[in-house]
């Protein structure tokens, strides 16, 4: 067997790979962040409705694509038609998921729910979801198999297609709320529909590969349990906290989790493409892990000054901004412990680790009395930082069980 070259934490191997994931997703961070700042500016009752109306449909958005995170970690870039063989059956898997996560979305903000605009937004973005499903399952696909670049272009038009439509939506109906949610799933429809394209000749009705559908739902279902329970804290955290601090902070932590939400979504498919397929050899998987993260971490650090002027209209909330991103980077580092530790053992149990930071955020803000937004914020990052350091005691007892195991062998 011939040993891996030994990659550093700013390797071009980690560095140029991680600017390609990077464009992908930085195109559509920008476009929700510049909707977060249109409407925070035009009314922060408007901003808070709309953040809480997202923070509802977010936790069927995440199940519906985090479902579809075994795809990833069971792809094989060595051999990438084994993926595209049962792209038929994926792509079914996706369409079912999707029409069950919607219809259970509407069903529960129609009873969650008594404020009329609130519920309006939720419904409308809930009609994305069944685009975004397919969406997850092409893109899963895509940059599995190294075609990224492809990504980059459907993410960039899907720019186009959100902001065309919520012009012409605006000028149409006159009310700039529903045009944003509208061109939002309008802009997810595109997003399906364009990446079907490269994948449309793989469409054959061939036998059922059981095992393989079996593991990925095996691992959807795994992660879209723990996804959404971190969701569904999430939505208890903000309801707990907003009892606790003034209506001006609350708007502001509601930005903020857009800003957090925006920035791991952007990071994410590296973390889980680079950690947990593109190298074998774990004597490199931490350098790549940290790597990819640190990156991650300066650009957005860089661009917290522009972040904060162009929602705040200051440039005071930079700190803030930045310590978002502190959130995130400890975040990602110790979902891409987890998920190569599942890219291995599948059925580890390592993935309910998620619960971590949130449980340890409630227990914590439940002892402050009227916290600021940005005390809350340091919660996350302490959480996050104990969250990473078990994450990484349970990713080494693991390597040992994995190398005592392989000796047996």
């Amino acid at each position: 067997m011939i040993e891996e070259k030994k990659l550093y934490i700013f390797d071009k191997g980690i560095i140029l790979p991680s600017i390609t994931m990077f464009k992908s997703r930085i195109l559509n961070m920008a476009m929700q962040l510049i909707i977060t700042a249109l409407i925070y500016q035009l009314s922060t009752d408007d901003a808070g409705f709309f953040l809480l109306s997202s923070q509802l449909v977010q936790i069927f958005v995440v199940a519906s694509c985090t479902f579809f995170i075994g795809i990833n970690i069971k792809s094989d870039i060595k051999n990438k038609n084994y993926t595209y063989e049962n792209y038929t059956w994926l792509l079914i898997t996706g369409t079912i998921t999707g029409l069950l996560m919607t219809l259970i979305s509407m069903i529960s903000i129609h009873y969650y729910s008594d404020h009329t605009v609130t519920k309006k937004i939720a419904l409308i973005l809930s009609i994305g979801i069944i685009p975004l499903c397919i969406y997850s399952v092409n893109c899963a696909i895509l940059e599995s198999t190294k075609q990224e670049r492809y990504m980059v272009k459907v993410n960039s038009f899907s720019i186009l297609t959100n902001v065309f439509a919520m012009i012409a939506l605006y000028l149409f109906t006159g009310d700039l709320i529903f045009s944003i949610a509208l061109a939002i799933s309008i802009s997810r429809a595109y997003m399906a529909i364009s990446s079907s394209i490269p994948l449309m000749k793989f469409i054959k009705w061939k036998k059922i590969d059981l095992p393989y559908i079996k593991d990925i739902v095996n691992i959807g279902i795994n992660e879209a349990l723990t996804s959404t329970s971190l969701v569904v804290l999430m939505s208890i955290l903000i309801r707990f906290v907003s009892t606790l601090i003034s209506n001006i902070e609350l708007s502001k932590l509601f930005v903020y989790m857009g800003v957090m939400n925006y920035l791991f979504v952007t990071g994410f498919s590296a973390v889980i493409s680079l950690a947990a397929n593109y190298r074998s050899d774990e004597n490199n998987f931490l350098n790549i892990a940290i790597g990819t993260n640190l990156f991650y971490l300066i650009i957005f650090s860089t661009v917290s000054p522009l972040i904060s002027l162009m929602v705040f209209n200051t440039l005071t909330e930079t700190i803030d901004i930045i310590t978002c991103a502190l959130v995130i980077f400890f975040d990602l580092i110790a979902v891409s412990i987890i998920n190569r530790i599942r890219s291995k053992s599948p059925n580890s149990k390592s993935v309910y680790l998620k619960v971590i930071p949130i449980i340890t955020v409630l227990v914590v803000t439940s002892t402050l009395i009227s916290p600021t937004s940005f005390e809350i914020l340091l919660t996350f990052v302490c959480s996050n930082i104990l969250y990473t350091l078990i994450s990484l005691i349970w990713y080494s007892l693991w390597k040992k069980k994995s190398l005592s195991l392989e000796k047996l062998t």
